[in-house]
C-alpha cells in the first residue's frame, strides 16, 4: 500500500491551519503544521521532508516569499513544491510568488476541492520525480558497478592473453625452434656426407634446405608476433625499433620511428599496451591502407604520453573491410580506456589515417 503524501501547512492563522488540516486529512493526506516560516524551516532540521508545502504569503517576521527562497536555497528542500495561499489576488503578489520559486498560487477564500486537487497533483508529481530520481541513482550505481566489474574482467583477460602469448612463444622458440635448428644442422651434415650428387638430387636437397630455412624464419616471426622477446629483454624502445624494421622488410612500406627519449621508464602493462597498439595499427595499414609510408612517434608530454601512428594510404575502408577494421579500432579504444587514456582518429578517403593516443605515463592498476 502506498504511503499517503505528506503536506506541510505554514500559516500564522490557527483557523486556516485547522480548516486546511481537516480537508486535507479527509482527502487521505498526512499533514504537519507550522505557524511561522522559522518553525517551518525547523521541520527540515528534524529530518521531515514533505511531498508539498502549502505556504501562506503574509506572515510576520518572515513572510512566505522569504521562507520559500530559503527553502529553495537548501539542497535538501529545493525540489519540494510550494503552493502559495493568500487573501490577495494581486497580480504582483502572484508574480512574486512564482519568482520566489512557487509552483502554484491559490487565492482566499478558496474552493476546498480545488485546493485538494492542486495539492494532490503537485504532490504526486514531486513524489513521482523523487522516485524516478531514486531509481535513476540506483540504476546508475548498478551500472557503475557493472562497468567496474567489466573493466576488471577486461584487464584480467588482457593479462591472461599476454601470458598465454608469452608462454606459447617461449614454447615455440624453445621446443619447435630448437628442433628445427637441430634438424637443419643434421640435414646440412648429411648433405655434406653424401658428397656431390647429381643435378636432380642437388636441386631437391637445396629445396629442402630452403624449406627448412623458411620454416625456421616463420617460427621466429610467429614467436615475435605472439610476444617479442625484445620487449621483455630490452624494453619497449628496442622492441618498437625492431618491429618497425621488420614491418618495412615484410610489407615494403617505409616506416619511420620517432622516440623523444631513449628510455621512457614505463612499467610492463604500459609497455605492452603501447606495443600492441602500434602492432595493431601497422597491421591495419599493411592490410587495408595501400600506403607507401607509415610513421610511428612516441613522445613524453609532462605526465602523459602521446603516441601517433599515421600513414599516407587510402583512409579507413568503408565497405567490405569496415566491420573488421572497426573491430580493431574498438579493441584499441578498449585497451587505451583501461589505462585511463583516449584515442583520436582522423581519416578521410585518399588522405590516409592519423591516430593519436594519449596515455597517463603511470597507471596505478597493472593489467
Amino acid at each position: 500500500m502506498t504511503d499517503p503524501c505528506t503536506v506541510l501547512l505554514v500559516d500564522d492563522s490557527i483557523d486556516n491551519l485547522s480548516l486546511l488540516r481537516t480537508i486535507l486529512e479527509d482527502a487521505g493526506l498526512r499533514v504537519v503544521e507550522a505557524i511561522s516560516g522559522h518553525l517551518a524551516l525547523d521541520w527540515f532540521e528534524q529530518g521531515v521532508l514533505p511531498d508539498l508545502i502549502l505556504l501562506d504569503v503574509h506572515m510576520p517576521v518572515m513572510d512566505g516569499y522569504e521562507t520559500c527562497r530559503r527553502l529553495k536555497a537548501d539542497v535538501r528542500t529545493r525540489d519540494v513544491p510550494v503552493i502559495f495561499i493568500s487573501a490577495s489576488g494581486d497580480e504582483a503578489d502572484r508574480a512574486a510568488a512564482f519568482d520566489a520559486g512557487g509552483v502554484d498560487y491559490v487565492g482566499k477564500p478558496f474552493c476546498l476541492d480545488e485546493v485538494v486537487g492542486r495539492v494532490r497533483a503537485h504532490a504526486h508529481i514531486f513524489r513521482s520525480r523523487r522516485n524516478l530520481a531514486r531509481m535513476v541513482e540506483e540504476r546508475t550505481r548498478a551500472l557503475a558497478e557493472s562497468e567496474a566489474h567489466l573493466r576488471r574482467l577486461s584487464e584480467f583477460l588482457l593479462h591472461v592473453r599476454e601470458e598465454d602469448r608469452r608462454h606459447f612463444a617461449r614454447e615455440l622458440h624453445d621446443e619447435l625452434g630448437q628442433s628445427l635448428t637441430a634438424l637443419r644442422i643434421d640435414f646440412n651434415a648429411l648433405a655434406a656426407d653424401l658428397g656431390v650428387p647429381g643435378d636432380k638430387a642437388a636441386t631437391r636437397l637445396a629445396g629442402i634446405d630452403a624449406m627448412l630455412n623458411d620454416t625456421v624464419d616463420s617460427v621466429r616471426r610467429i614467436c615475435e608476433d605472439l610476444r617479442p622477446g625484445m620487449l621483455d629483454d630490452l624494453g619497449l624502445e628496442a622492441a618498437l625499433a625492431s618491429y618497425a624494421r621488420r614491418f618495412s622488410r615484410q610489407y615494403g612500406i617505409a616506416c619511420d620511428l620517432s622516440l623523444s627519449r631513449e628510455d621512457f621508464g614505463l612499467d610492463e602493462p604500459m609497455s605492452t599496451a603501447i606495443f600492441r597498439i602500434v602492432q595493431e595499427s601497422l597491421t591495419n595499414i599493411a592490410r587495408h591502407a595501400e600506403a607507401r609510408h607509415a610513421m610511428v612517434a612516441l613522445e613524453e608530454r609532462g605526465d602523459r604520453l602521446l603516441l601517433t601512428i599515421a600513414d599516407d594510404g587510402r583512409g579507413l575502408p568503408a565497405e567490405a573491410d569496415e566491420a573488421r577494421t572497426r573491430l580493431g579500432i574498438v579493441g584499441m579504444r578498449e585497451r587505451v580506456r583501461l589505462l585511463g587514456g583516449n584515442v583520436s582518429i582522423d581519416s578521410s578517403p585518399g588522405r590516409g589515417t592519423h591516430v593519436e593516443v594519449s596515455l597517463p605515463k603511470f597507471h596505478g592498476e597493472p593489467l
